[in-house]
């Protein structure tokens, strides 16, 4: 989970799908996912905005990042 420097962007997102599949109602900010996965900022972004346009991730209005389905409407 922590390798992710060394990783590709889709090892990087799927090792992220995993944990939050495993994980659900996991809801993280931006710098959390700088902080638990090892990311610069611009990586971060990069993997939440391909997460969020996929619909496996959505936005709180807290601006942290749930999975899609845990989503309460």
């Amino acid at each position: 989970m922590n390798s992710a420097l060394r990783d590709s962007p889709e090892e990087i997102i799927n090792a992220i799908r995993g944990e939050f599949n495993e994980m659900p109602g996991m809801k993280l900010t931006r710098d959390q996912f700088c902080r638990l996965w090892h990311l610069e900022s611009n990586v971060a972004e990069r993997v939440i905005k391909s997460l969020t346009a996929s619909g496996f991730l959505k936005r709180d209005r807290n601006n942290r990042y749930g999975r899609a389905v845990d989503a309460v409407t």
